[in-house]
């Protein structure tokens, strides 16, 4: 596979692009140096076993030490191997592309978690009876999924089997990631090394009786795990709103450096020791999507603003918005959107909204807009 000599940047770059056991990139490569051709071992038809269920669910014909996690962690743990003994700083991006349907963990993983074990939601149930009209659509048809990326909603015996699989692919990501810190450790690049571990995006996973994500903003699809940890970096949580595009800003930050101009984000630094609670009072997440849900003429473009009290969403080219109350609505579950009585919290969040995409413009001495 050609790259470009310079890769966003990166020095070198080991590729794997799709998820579960179709996925491909630098990874076929490797399957074939260890004797497997790809085409043989892809998706539910060359599985172990499957759930009649849901095509989308099944064990993976691949033993786990061939399965993509392990490659990464194989490369993940090559590149600790070439920078030891180097005292240059490194920065390795170790990206999984696992957890994520097909759920089709491979080996002993698959049955790690019985679907019986697995509980339903605190939402299961929600009629989303105020819901946007194309979030109302999906609950009109239990257990059909129209098209294999899109959101729907599963039966209980649907969503029980693909949590379980799913919680496989997360223990394997686990065992991944422990190889990686035991050989930062036995490298002796623990107590000069930050580690970071997030994620791009949730699922809604049995929220509101969904399964999957896209064109939905419930919490169940924006939070998602952020952890922390480094030389000097004390044991603790914080419920405090943070973003993705602060993670650029706390790296350079820990690490010394200045922040180019214009850059956007906020450096988690204060957060991280004990210097305050809160570094943001909003967080800021927009969704552009082909799929013209509304007949716009145009695909679908959301734009959310988050904070502590509530959560507005606004749709372009309908009028079309949700509006929730998360002091006395932690779950989501009441649309106030057009609600006269909560005109005031929406007006608030409306403004709020305007001035965030304010703050967020290009502020570069020459902004892209202005190029030619």
């Amino acid at each position: 596979m050609e790259l470009p000599d310079d890769y966003y940047g990166f020095d070198h770059v080991d590729l794997v692009t799709g998820h579960a056991d179709v996925a491909s990139g630098h990874y076929v490569h490797w399957l074939r140096s260890h004797g497997v051709e790809p085409g043989d071992i892809r998706g539910p038809h060359s599985a172990l076993q499957r759930y009649d269920g849901w095509s989308q669910v099944y064990q993976s014909c691949l033993p786990p030490e061939l399965y993509h996690t392990t490659y990464v962690a194989e490369r993940a743990c090559a590149q600790l191997d070439r920078v030891a003994g180097n005292s240059a700083p490194f920065f390795l991006q170790v990206s999984f592309p696992d957890p994520h349907h097909p759920f089709g963990p491979p080996g002993e993983y698959y049955e790690r978690h019985h679907p019986d074990s697995i509980p339903l939601p605190a939402t299961w149930n929600d009629e989303l009876l105020g819901a946007p009209p194309h979030i109302r659509a999906i609950a009109q048809s239990v257990g059909e999924q129209l098209f294999p990326v899109q959101p729907f909603r599963p039966t209980e015996e649907q969503y029980r089997h693909a949590v379980a699989a799913e919680l496989g692919m997360i223990e394997l990501i686990d065992d991944a990631v422990g190889q990686i810190l035991a050989a930062l450790d036995a490298h002796g690049l623990a107590e000069r090394t930050l580690v970071i571990f997030t994620s791009d995006h949730g699922d809604m996973m049995g929220d509101h009786g969904i399964l999957l994500k896209g064109s939905m903003h419930y919490e169940g699809c924006t939070r998602v795990p952020l952890v922390i940890a480094g030389p000097g970096i004390e044991p603790g949580t914080t419920d405090a709103l943070v973003s993705s595009l602060d993670l650029a800003q706390t790296i350079l930050d820990l690490c010394g450096q200045e922040p180019f101009r214009g850059m956007q984000g906020r450096s988690l630094r204060p957060l991280i020791e004990g210097q305050a609670t809160r570094v943001r009072d909003a967080a800021l997440i927009e969704e552009d999507q082909p799929f013209d849900l509304y007949r716009t003429g145009h695909g679908i473009r959301m734009r959310t603003l988050l904070t502590h009290d509530a959560r507005l969403t606004v749709y372009d080219g309908t009028d079309a918005a949700e509006l929730y109350d998360l002091r006395a609505d932690p779950l989501e579950t009441t649309n106030l959107a057009h609600e006269p009585d909560a005109a005031n919290l929406r007006n608030a969040m409306v403004e709020a909204l305007a001035r965030t995409l304010i703050d967020y413009d290009d502020r570069a001495p020459r902004p892209l807009r202005f190029t030619a």
